[in-house]
């Protein structure tokens, strides 16, 4: 009962994801965050430090790529950022599962917290973008320099025309847009705390 549980959250969290995938390969950022999370679990298992630790890698990896390479994808990739961090929550589960960790009473902490983490995240890119610190925006320059422009930090120099993109190969995806993609970051980041709030630590729980 307890795997069936875990299984469909798993499918639920899934199914959903394909629409931010432009091609197979963008899979690689789901798996090796699942990893990395079941590692860091096997390690230190709290599953909801471990959510924290690697969701902030996977947040700071996306912002590093973009920084650094503006040039090959030219913003700030809000879908590989939730593609991450459902990786670690999967990972997470797949490690208390195996291990048969049973889900306890409800874990206030764990809410708690998931929305402590999230709050900072949406509060410094709100207060950028209010006091011109960060743009949404910038028309594209060719080639991209770098993302500073005017001393604020651009998030997308592409502003998708339609709301679905087509690959060669006819797959259709959605690239979020720096509104989009604070709102389902934000929103994801809280709503873990609602998915691990069950599951207590499984040093509690071994």
């Amino acid at each position: 009962m307890r795997a069936y549980y875990r299984q469909s959250v798993g499918k639920q969290l899934l199914c959903p994801l394909f629409v931010f995938i432009c091609t197979n390969i963008e899979m690689i950022h789901f798996l090796q965050y699942a990893i990395l999370g079941y590692c860091l679990m096997s390690i230190y298992p709290d599953s909801l430090l471990c959510f924290i630790i690697v969701s902030f890698l996977g947040i700071s990896d996306e912002f590093f790529n973009y920084i650094w390479h503006p040039q090959f994808t030219p913003y700030l990739d809000f879908n590989d950022m939730i593609l991450n961090s459902v990786g670690t929550l999967m990972g997470i589960i797949a490690y208390l599962t195996v291990h048969r960790i049973a889900p306890k009473k409800l874990n206030y902490r764990i809410v708690i917290t998931s929305h402590v983490f999230a709050l900072p995240i949406l509060t410094i890119l709100m207060a950028g973008i209010t006091f011109g610190f960060i743009k949404l925006h910038y028309q594209r320059p060719t080639p991209i320099g770098s993302v500073f422009i005017d001393k604020a930090f651009v998030l997308s120099f592409k502003q998708p025309q339609k709301f679905w993109e087509t690959t060669p190969t006819g797959r259709k995806f959605h690239i979020m847009d720096p509104v989009e993609g604070i709102l389902a970051l934000s929103l994801f980041l809280s709503a873990n705390g609602y998915l691990l709030q069950t599951i207590k630590t499984a040093k509690e729980g071994s």
